[in-house]
């Protein structure tokens, strides 16, 4: 279902955005991209919402927004804003090393704001995380965080899949990424862990021969094989020989046959096991080579996360994407990073919903 189509949704909410920088703001002028990537952009455009503010240090980041929308004010103070203006959802675009704080400074001295959209990963703790959620819990507000392929229509294709079991049991997952595990393919291990919740052990190499730096600090790659309480694995490669040779590919194992998840194209490859395809020999169901396809068109993900924003403040829906599945995307980092700092061991490790 496309929410941001509901025609329930007919209030105004009030929008504003900390930190203009790329995903705030200036990624709208790269008109090579074929759908809505700015926050910016998407509450300019989205029918629910208004776009009245943004706050950056930078003057000129804050000149060139106010170009681009003189109806909202610009503010070098993110505190200054939010004393000022009245807003309904509040945008986060800022670095990991300081979105804790501002998290921290919004929920303890802003309660009227009950949803905030953040970009991940937060934070590169993951109990700087935890604290959040209990400290949002208390004041009630929810934190919706952009891992936006969980608005993505394959992304639901694909967990349809695996809940009625039309092929079987999911028994391996294989994702295909890029390097700069943090900033890159942190995405892809969100989904990975979305489609196999229970995840028990952790073992990982980290890439040696490049190590991608992000805002001046080491994003390495790595490749990474977990293991899951149901029985299922997990096989992640976060790895490339620079940033452009990008991937996002996500293979899925199901007793029955293999389905394929690919960036590009606008459909889901489902290759089943065939005892009519004979190419090698009688008596076997091999993969078909001739796979089957569920097509669907691309979605707005950042109308769709906006949407769900809206329906949540109005006690309608759950949100796809939070400050719980970010935790656990976190959690999951520090131990690949913590495998691959010891080599040989592996690491078990608890769902945060876990009692």
């Amino acid at each position: 279902m496309e929410i941001h189509l509901i025609n329930k949704m007919k209030k105004k909410y009030r929008t504003a955005i900390i930190g203009l920088g790329q995903i705030g703001f200036t990624i709208e002028s790269d008109k090579s991209r074929n759908r809505i990537w700015a926050h910016s952009e998407a509450y300019s455009k989205h029918e629910c919402t208004l776009l009245i503010a943004g706050a950056d240090i930078s003057e000129e980041a804050c000149s060139n927004f106010q170009k681009a929308y003189p109806q909202a004010e610009a503010y070098q103070s993110y505190q200054g804003m939010l004393i000022n203006e009245k807003i309904d959802i509040l945008s986060i675009c800022v670095h990991e090393d300081i979105c804790i704080d501002v998290l921290n400074y919004v929920l303890s001295n802003h309660t009227s704001i009950k949803t905030i959209f953040c970009e991940k990963p937060i934070s590169k703790d993951s109990e700087s995380i935890k604290k959040i959620i209990e400290k949002s819990e208390e004041k009630g507000v929810s934190i919706c965080v952009n891992y936006f392929r969980r608005w993505e229509k394959p992304y639901n294709i694909c967990k349809d899949l695996i809940k009625s079991k039309k092929f079987g049991k999911l028994k391996t997952t294989i994702g295909l990424g890029t390097t700069a595990l943090r900033t890159s393919s942190s995405h892809i291990l969100d989904v990975l862990i979305s489609f196999n919740p229970e995840i028990e052990t952790v073992y990982s190499i980290k890439q040696e021969d490049y190590v991608r730096k992000v805002n001046g600090k080491e994003d390495p790659g790595h490749t990474v094989l977990m293991s899951c309480a149901n029985d299922t694995n997990i096989f992640l490669k976060s790895t490339s020989k620079n940033p452009e040779n990008f991937s996002f590919e996500l293979i899925m194992l199901f007793e029955d046959a293999k389905v394929l998840w690919r960036d590009g194209v606008n459909c889901i490859d489902i290759y089943e096991h065939s005892i009519e395809e004979k190419y090698i020999g009688k008596g076997y169901s091999p993969i078909s080579i001739k796979p089957k396809k569920i097509n669907f068109s691309q979605t707005e993900t950042m109308l769709e996360a906006i949407s769900e924003m809206v329906s949540s403040l109005e006690g309608r829906v759950k949100l796809s994407s939070d400050i719980y599945n970010a935790y656990e995307v976190v959690k999951t980092i520090e131990l690949i990073d913590l495998s691959a700092l010891k080599r040989n061991i592996t690491y078990s490790r608890k769902n945060i919903n876990e009692k």
